[in-house]
């Protein structure tokens, strides 16, 4: 079966923690696993020989030895495989740099030993047969003692050829009872190998059918113990990694609206788990960087505002780098800004909806001096509704340019920063 899901989602770490599961529980676990990296052994470009390694792990040392000697013809015979399709292409090549005489040598030469090879080839192949027949027996009776579960994760990182070879021997040589393959890869990502081997006229979903009997995606919705609520997977990551983190669970981070603002930048983003453990990383290196100045502590608390706009700083150097780039040399779009939050137009104040958002989009897109019609004020008493948010938010009335470029340059700071540019004085 297969663990489908994007890059980012968990796969291997679900993988993994299931695994140890198991093997914490070995003495009433129902089979024996065994994990294998495919990616790592793609240099290799032996997928037998990394799963049959893989598989003599659970044998007794004693027993090894039998199963290496049934194991080595197989073995023996792709690598022979492999070498004579390569001489085989060398002798095919035009000899230019050789006279005629040379040339018409060679290519009698080369006849005569493709015959040879193809003779050989079909020899071996009747012996592989047998040989794969008697490897089957052996991994039979080490599945007896109990079910093996082969796990093979990264698949989809792999070269196209070595990924599907890798399916082909799963299906032809271990097709066997007790002997099962779990598969932890993005499938989208797999029929694009089908594809870029076979050609896009191959239908990539019906050839994995051939190879796949289940297939599930691990869920992006996180459900609680004992709650009925239930909220986004990569949400409840976020909250965790903040409580374990030495540099955020006593700053600034952990103020409500903020914590709420970027809970809503991770369903806006639809961000992976990866993607949100990038994005905490990025805050606790600027936080370790500004000697946990940058987003304030629990007894030296920054305004919403400014804490707002580090984070947001943070987070356009993580997903929208084109953005923080601009914002750092001045030549952004308010717009894009707008964009990069989710917003079309001003919403009035409202702090139990999206406040931190809204907060942003007047404090970088309404008093822009080029701020598109749909975010600007709509009447006075909006202004003044806003100006008093401003006011409790970064101490200040003022919404002038002089205040506006201000919040501008406490982006670049935290910019500056990140990149390791400058010192990026708080």
């Amino acid at each position: 079966m297969v663990i489908d899901g994007s890059w980012g989602t968990g796969k291997t770490e679900f993988c993994r923690k299931l695994i140890a599961l198991v093997e914490g529980n070995s003495e009433v676990a129902p089979f024996r696993p065994v994990y294998i990296d495919a990616f790592r052994a793609d240099h290799a470009d032996q997928p037998l020989m990394t799963i049959l390694a893989a598989i003599l792990k659970l044998v007794p040392e004693a027993d090894r030895p039998s199963l290496i000697k049934k194991a080595i013809p197989a073995l023996r015979f792709g690598a022979k495989t492999a070498g004579k399709a390569a001489i085989a292409w060398l002798l095919k090549q035009d000899a230019v740099d050789l006279g005629d005489e040379w040339e018409e040598a060679v290519k009698n030469t080369g006849e005569t030993i493709l015959d040879k090879a193809t003779e050989s080839l079909l020899k071996d192949h009747m012996k592989a047969e047998q040989s794969i027949h008697a490897l089957q027996d052996a991994l039979c009776g080490i599945a007896s003692i109990k079910p093996i579960v082969i796990f093979i994760d990264e698949l989809d990182r792999c070269r196209p050829d070595f990924a599907l070879s890798t399916l082909e021997i799963i299906k032809h040589v271990f097709n066997i009872k007790s002997v099962k393959f779990v598969l932890v890869t993005n499938t989208q990502q797999l029929k694009a190998a089908i594809n870029h081997c076979y050609g896009y006229e191959v239908d990539a979903q019906r050839y994995l059918d051939k190879f796949l009997a289940f297939s599930f995606r691990l869920p992006a919705v996180f459900q609680e113990p004992n709650r009925f609520n239930s909220g986004s997977a990569a949400q409840a990551h976020f909250s965790t990694w903040v409580e374990d983190s030495v540099y955020l669970q006593h700053s600034g981070i952990v103020d409500e609206v903020v914590l709420k603002t970027i809970n809503e930048w991770i369903n806006f983003k639809q961000l992976s788990l990866r993607e949100v453990e990038t994005f905490i990383r990025h805050l606790e290196i600027y936080q370790a960087l500004t000697n946990k100045k940058g987003l304030g502590t629990k007894d030296q608390k920054l305004y919403l505002g400014y804490l707002l706009l580090r984070v947001y700083a943070i987070y356009c150097v993580c997903f929208f780098p084109s953005l923080a780039q601009s914002i750092l040399i001045g030549r952004y779009s308010p717009k894009d800004i707008a964009d990069s939050l989710g917003r079309i137009a001003l919403i009035e104040p409202n702090k139990n909806w999206n406040y931190g958002s809204n907060l942003l989009i007047v404090l970088l897109v309404t008093d822009a001096p080029d701020c598109p019609p749909t975010f600007a004020h709509k009447d006075e008493q909006s202004k003044k509704d806003w100006d008093r948010e401003l006011y409790s938010s970064i101490g200040s009335w003022a919404s002038g340019i002089a205040e506006y470029e201000e919040r501008i340059r406490a982006i670049q700071r935290v910019l500056h920063t990140i990149s390791l540019t400058t010192n990026g004085s708080i």
